[in-house]
């Protein structure tokens, strides 16, 4: 996934950047379960 704000790019798996040598384990961005259902995406995030 890359952002489009400064272009660092992070494994969608596990959220850790992949592109910046700078990044530390404090720089992640939150995965959630997907999966593809009848076509659809279906996205599951805490409320």
């Amino acid at each position: 996934m890359t952002c489009p704000n400064h272009g660092w790019q992070f494994d969608v798996t596990d959220g850790k950047c992949i592109t910046v040598d700078r990044c530390d384990d404090g720089c992640l961005v939150d995965t959630y379960p997907v999966k593809i259902e009848n076509g659809e995406i279906i996205l599951s995030w805490p409320l």
